[in-house]
C-alpha cells in the first residue's frame, strides 16, 4: 500500500505522522474487507482553504491518479470532453503544434477592367469560426456548402504563439491521456 501524502499548496510530498497512522488503521481495515480484484484510494483532508489532504492507495500512484482523473471528468460531465481530446489527440495534425482549423476559400484576388477575374488565391474565411478538429471544420463546410465558393478546404493553423489557446488545447489534450500530459504533436 502506499504510505500517506499530504499535499498543500506549498508541498506535494509533506508528511502527516499522525494522518499516516490513520491511513494505514482505515487501509488495513478497507483491503483486508474487499475482494482480491478490487483496490481503494481513500482521502483525508483538513477542512479550510488553507488544508491539506491525505490520501493512501492501495494502487500505484499512476493508476490511483489516472482513476481519479476519470471519476472527476464523470462527475464534471466532461465525458463529451474526453471523447473530443481523443480525437484531437489522434487526428492528423497537419504537421502543426497546437492545431486548430479554419476555412479557407480559393477566390478572386484581381480583376481586369471589363471584370474578368485574373488571378485567385486562397483566403482565410474566419467569419466560419475556428474548430478543434479538422473533421468538424470538414463536416461544417460539407454542411454550409451554399455559402462558400466552389473550391473550400480545412486549413490547419497553430496555436503556439497564443498562450491562452494553447493552454485550452493542452487542457483537453490531458482529459484522455495515460499520464495526464498532453500529446506533444512533434513525436521524435
Amino acid at each position: 500500500m502506499n504510505t500517506a501524502a499530504r499535499t498543500t499548496p506549498d508541498s506535494y510530498e509533506h508528511r502527516d505522522p499522525e494522518a499516516e497512522e490513520h491511513l494505514r488503521e482505515i487501509g488495513k481495515i478497507l483491503k483486508s474487507a474487499l475482494p482480491e480484484r478490487l483496490g481503494f484510494t481513500l482521502f483525508l483532508h483538513d477542512y479550510g482553504s488553507e488544508g491539506g489532504i491525505f490520501y493512501m492507495s492501495s494502487a500505484k500512484r499512476e493508476d490511483m491518479t489516472k482513476s481519479l482523473r476519470e471519476f472527476l471528468s464523470n462527475q464534471a460531465g466532461e465525458k463529451p470532453l474526453i471523447e473530443l481530446s481523443k480525437k484531437m489527440n489522434e487526428q492528423n495534425n497537419r504537421s502543426t503544434q497546437l492545431p486548430l482549423f479554419v476555412v479557407q476559400e480559393y477566390v478572386p484576388v484581381r480583376w481586369d477592367d471589363d471584370g474578368e477575374v485574373l488571378e485567385e488565391d486562397w483566403k482565410f474565411n474566419l467569419q466560419a469560426g475556428v474548430f478543434l478538429t479538422g473533421d468538424a471544420c470538414d463536416q461544417h463546410i460539407k454542411a454550409k456548402s451554399y455559402r462558400y465558393a466552389k473550391k473550400t478546404r480545412s486549413y490547419g493553423i497553430s496555436a503556439y504563439n497564443s498562450y491562452e489557446m494553447g493552454k485550452v488545447l493542452e487542457y483537453i489534450s490531458s482529459l484522455s491521456t495515460e499520464d495526464g500530459k498532453a500529446v506533444s504533436h512533434y513525436r521524435v
